[in-house]
């Protein structure tokens, strides 16, 4: 609910703004999603379906909806839990975090895991006049696991 009540807290401000845009932030799992974490894919499929349909409500305010779904990226949440698993096995955090990595970039086209870096690129050409005509339209960033 926090992308709903952002959203609508800044609604009336997007309708006055020169190039008005609202990127989500959803995830590969919103389509595909994983056994482990049932909770997080429904969360995401969730976001994803309502930015679509926000899109369609906000474009007579020529406010434009989009989201970016990232792939597998290596954040905190993913050294937290090679930290964890590190500690719980008596395993070294470098051994575990490579052998995550190992394995989640092996069926990856790039063959390596995103960076938080490699998913902006994306949102700021979203938020830039560059794209002024796309709306409703969820983006992979995803180093080519779709």
């Amino acid at each position: 609910m926090a992308a709903v009540r952002l959203t609508r807290l800044f609604i009336p401000s997007l309708r006055h703004s020169g190039s008005p845009s609202i990127i989500n932030i959803s995830s590969i799992a919103a389509e595909r999603p994983v056994e482990v974490i049932p909770h997080y894919n429904a969360m995401k499929a969730a976001l994803s379906n309502w930015s679509q349909s926000l899109a369609q409500t906000l474009a007579p305010d020529k406010i434009r909806v989009n989201t970016v779904s990232p792939g597998p990226v290596w954040t905190r949440s993913w050294e937290n839990e090679a930290r964890a698993y590190a500690k719980s096995s008596g395993q070294e955090y470098a051994n575990v975090a490579a052998d995550i990595r190992a394995q989640r970039q092996s069926s990856l086209l790039l063959k390596r895991m995103g960076t938080p870096e490699d998913v902006v690129g994306m949102v700021l050409l979203l938020a830039s006049d560059h794209t002024s005509w796309i709306t409703g339209t969820d983006i992979r960033v995803d180093g080519g696991s779709t």
